[in-house]
Parts: structure tokens; sequence; C-alpha cells
């Protein structure tokens, strides 16, 4: 997981969080989520998770 802060928020504000997956295969997924705040990037993540089977 990669975490990249842009701006602070203050309190009170609302925080509107976009995903996309950037890569699927069968045991993993990638997706970057950006958050905007008042339409201004806050903030900018990537993570890595791995799927299982039930």
């Amino acid at each position: 997981m990669t975490v990249y802060f842009m701006k602070p928020v203050q309190m009170e504000k609302s925080v509107r969080v976009v995903p996309r997956i950037l890569n699927l295969s069968r045991k993993f997924v990638k997706m970057d989520f950006e958050a905007f705040s008042e339409d201004v990037l806050v903030c900018k993540a990537m993570i890595t998770f791995q799927l299982l089977e039930r």
C-alpha cells in the first residue's frame, strides 16, 4: 500500500473517494484511489489486494 497526502482537509468537510481497478488477475487486484475535497485532490493511494477462494 502506498499513500500520498497532498493537502490537509478540515474537520467536518466531506471527502469523495474515487476507486479504479488498474490490474485484475486470478489472484491479485491492483487498485488506485483518489480522494477529493471540494473538487481538489487531497490524497492518492495504490493498493494491491490478494483474492482468496471460498
